[in-house]
């Protein structure tokens, strides 16, 4: 007997014959195989059905409480959520595997998923031109989301939406400072999550 668990095909489960026959031949063997197939079903393979080796979630479960089973691994990507008040479970193995089952934190209003990719400033990117009479700084952050945008601050209070694409800034002094310029920037859709950025003067 082939089995899918121990690599030898891609099938569920294969049943073979041990011995040559003609192409149309059916004897008393092959007969029994028939009826056994059609009247005694087997047990589901564990590795078959509700547990491919491996699940990605991007998408919010509205209909928890649910258990989600991998044979491998389980991956929540960052707009996965839960509802208020309810409890996801994972567990990595098949069906009938003996593995333990760790529920996750509650996500709730004041409790929320932490962020795998949080807001960050992207200082790779980041850049200042001193001139005399102005200077230019160039502002970048990092892990804004697809359909959201970057809003920038030089008080905290003042937002400006992002003028490089979703992601950067650029904005003008006139004159000459000997003090650090600090700069504000969020997320649009989520501008509860603030960071700020010290920026030495120009020389």
């Amino acid at each position: 007997i082939l089995n899918r668990c121990s690599g030898n095909t891609v099938f569920d489960t294969v049943y073979a014959y041990n011995k040559d026959m003609f192409h149309v031949d059916i004897d008393a063997n092959i007969a029994g195989a028939f009826r056994n197939e059609v009247y005694n079903l087997k047990p589901r393979s564990i590795c078959a059905g509700e547990c491919p080796d491996y699940i990605s979630r991007n998408s919010p479960l509205l209909n928890s409480p649910i258990t989600l089973n991998a044979a491998k691994a389980i991956t929540l990507l960052p707009n996965f959520k839960v509802d208020n008040g309810k409890v996801f479970k994972a567990q990595i193995g098949c069906v009938n595997s003996n593995v333990v089952t760790t529920p996750l934190p509650n996500q709730t209003a004041n409790n929320p998923l932490p962020d795998p990719c949080p807001l960050e400033w992207n200082t790779a990117y980041n850049s200042t031109v001193c001139n005399i009479g102005f200077r230019v700084y160039n502002l970048f952050v990092k892990n804004i989301e697809q359909d959201d945008y970057a809003e920038f601050s030089t008080d905290g209070n003042n937002w400006t939406r992002a003028n490089f694409g979703n992601k950067g800034h650029s904005i003008t002094f006139v004159g000459t400072s000997t003090n650090s310029q600090t700069f504000y920037a969020k997320s649009h859709n989520k501008p509860n999550n603030v960071i700020l950025i010290n920026i030495d003067p120009c020389p």
